[in-house]
């Protein structure tokens, strides 16, 4: 159980710091990353589009 735990707990560290290297880069780049950030909604909008117009057969 304590190696579970000892597994976990590094898991949330290792987590822990990639949302902290991802935010500085963020406030950093705050206006590439926006513009960025933006034009992949809109290609997972066009995405999701084209694929309500396939028709799949079972």
């Amino acid at each position: 159980n304590e190696l579970r735990m000892a597994a976990t707990t590094s898991l949330f560290a290792q987590l822990f710091t990639v949302d902290i290297l991802y935010y500085r880069y963020i406030a950093l780049n705050y206006q590439s990353a926006l513009d960025s950030i933006t034009q992949s909604k809109m290609a997972l909008d066009n995405y999701r589009k084209h694929l309500s117009t396939i028709r799949f057969k079972h």
